[in-house]
């Protein structure tokens, strides 16, 4: 194992954005609370398994090349959609 790099933590940190993101947009939801607690830890754990399985650096079933690529740019594109719209809600 290598040390950590800028490019590790900045990675991290867009990580951690993403889940910030999607968690917020789905606890902010006009529903009943139950349904925005399903939402909120729900796009959590969807979020943080389909990284963990897909795109981690231990992935159980990691995608290389052109789909992994397009995995992570969608991915990535979820969560900025989800800030986008909370931030054109205010």
């Amino acid at each position: 194992m290598g040390s950590i790099t800028f490019r590790d933590v900045a990675y991290f940190l867009a990580e951690v954005a993403v889940y910030v993101a999607v968690v917020w947009w789905g606890f902010s939801r006009a529903v009943p609370s139950v349904a925005r607690w399903g939402l909120g830890v729900g796009l959590l754990a969807v979020f943080a398994v389909s990284w963990g399985v897909c795109a981690a650096p231990g992935a159980s079933l990691p995608l290389h090349g052109w789909l992994g690529t397009a995995f992570r740019v969608v991915w990535v594109g979820l969560g900025l959609a989800a800030a986008v719209s909370l931030v054109a809600a205010r």
